[in-house]
């Protein structure tokens, strides 16, 4: 429609020569209100080889007279380094400082280009804006003294056909504008070494060696007892497919395919495990490190991990693809009761539910097993809410073998044995048992010459009634992962 307001916005001032003292402005001067609205700000480098440079990322809308508000979603992947500036909205009293990741290989000579781009939906229809002239910011120090940074990788943990998924796909567009190789889908740890092995001096899609390693991000699904999606070895016919997870790491870190033969990993690489809960288990982010040489960092999530992309609902012309507003990263808290789960174990159509207590006793349950967490109401409304609801849609299993010595041979002691079992995340009580018979166990089977004549095999299967909820602040806004905050990352060392 002619006539219609568009998103424009200016910069002041256009130049800094003291980032110390003067801030950085953005003032909108139209629309009057815009909706979904998406602000980047970037380094600039349009005289340069280099891409530009993410700063960060602002989500809000436009409220009447053209002011912005919103917050800060996310920020470039800067070294601790990198010169730093102040930044505002024009009548917001947050000054924010941002990093600023200057590209590898550029000579700013302490001099840094700023420029805006941003997109939104006014009137009920997209529109966009990039600054044409940016603001300059003189006075840091160079680029080339400090804020070179090391390459950034990112390896999703699936198949091509996988990636399509929700979580995925979230993760491809999230990590894509900041990654310096072609995202690649592996399906094994063993992928990824050989990578980092081959290709330190292959070209980045900006045409710089990659040179020693930096920030590699593994995405994949992961658990807190260690557990990964990701396989330690490439799929093979002849070989049995292996599941990353604590133990599998130490059974097989001689493995020649695990050995990290490159010389360009070392105290300065840090690779960050991007799964749910992972980082709650300290023996596998100790693990990841001792594989990798026992110099580079290694941290990974204390919340279940999740990529979004919101997506325009608003057909564009020609019948072209929905346009991407923007992908974001942020943690969801979980908090879940498990029930026994009679099973049969032969079985053709998926077993019926068990009955499942009403919704004041599960509220009950969840609120003491994580007091102040919620209100008795709140749970009931999560529990009530099918969104948040993430109940197990398949059984939870838990087989053991317990091994008998030959005066032992009894269904009971071997549920004895179960019930003083110890480990993370188990509780006898939570599982409905079947113990089988006692079998003879052959001379040439492990634990036989150690005296046990008999094994019991045991089967555990449970229900787990889970709800969900993104993590926010005090302030009830979705929190931004911080990498330097311990209470959302594990690390390695702590």
């Amino acid at each position: 429609m002619r006539g219609m307001a568009k998103i424009h916005a200016t910069l002041t001032p256009l130049n800094i020569t003291d980032p110390k003292k003067e801030i950085l402005v953005l003032k909108f001067d139209s629309p009057t209100t815009a909706r979904d609205v998406r602000i980047q700000l970037v380094e600039s480098d349009a005289n340069e080889s280099g891409r530009d440079d993410l700063i960060g990322i602002f989500e809000g809308k436009i409220v009447k007279p053209c002011r912005f508000k919103g917050r800060l979603i996310r920020e470039g992947e800067a070294a601790p380094a990198s010169p730093s500036f102040k930044f505002q909205f024009e009548d917001d009293a947050t000054v924010y400082d941002l990093k600023i990741p200057s590209g590898r290989g550029e000579q700013e000579h302490g001099a840094y280009e700023i420029c805006v781009k941003i997109d939104g939906i006014v009137a009920g229809r997209p529109s966009n804006f990039i600054s044409k002239a940016p603001a300059y910011i003189r006075g840091l120090p160079q680029a080339d003294a400090v804020a070179q940074h090391r390459p950034v990788l990112t390896f999703l943990g699936c198949s091509a056909k996988k990636g399509k998924d929700l979580f995925y796909r979230g993760a491809r567009l999230f990590w894509d504008p900041v990654s310096d190789n072609k995202l690649t889908y592996v399906l094994a740890l063993e992928q990824i070494i050989d990578f980092l092995n081959k290709n330190a001096t292959r070209k980045t899609r900006d045409g710089l060696e990659y040179g020693d390693w930096g920030e590699i991000n593994i995405v994949s699904h992961a658990n807190e007892e260690g557990w990964t999606s990701l396989l330690l070895f490439k799929p093979s016919k002849t070989q049995e497919e292996v599941a990353v997870h604590a133990k599998s790491l130490e059974d097989n870190k001689t493995d020649p395919r695990l050995a990290v033969t490159s010389k360009n990993v070392d105290d300065n690489t840090h690779i960050v495990w991007r799964g749910c809960n992972v980082g709650r288990n300290q023996e596998f982010l100790n693990k990841v490190r001792e594989l990798f040489g026992g110099k580079c960092r290694v941290s990974a999530p204390k919340y279940i991990q999740w990529y979004e992309v919101k997506w325009s609902l608003i057909k564009e012309p020609k019948k072209k693809p929905v346009k991407v507003i923007h992908a974001w990263e942020y943690f969801v808290e979980n908090f879940y009761f498990d029930l026994p789960w009679p099973v049969p174990e032969k079985r053709k159509l998926p077993p019926k539910k068990p009955k499942l207590p009403k919704v004041d006793a599960c509220a009950a349950r969840l609120e003491a097993k994580y007091p102040g967490k919620a209100t008795a109401r709140q749970w009931e409304t999560l529990i009530k809410n099918k969104k948040s609801r993430h109940d197990s849609g398949r059984p939870l299993v838990f087989n053991s073998t317990v091994k008998l010595q030959e005066k032992e041979k009894s269904k009971k002691v071997a549920r004895e044995r179960l019930q003083a079992y110890r480990a993370p995340g188990f509780r006898y009580e939570d599982y409905y048992w079947r113990i089988g018979n006692p079998v003879v166990l052959k001379e040439n089977e492990d634990g036989y010459s150690e005296g046990y004549r008999w094994k019991v095999l045991c089967r555990g299967t449970k229900y787990r009634l889970e709800v969900r909820r993104p993590l926010r602040d005090v302030n009830k806004n979705i929190v931004v992962p911080s990498l330097s905050d311990p209470g959302h990352y594990g690390h390695s060392p702590p």
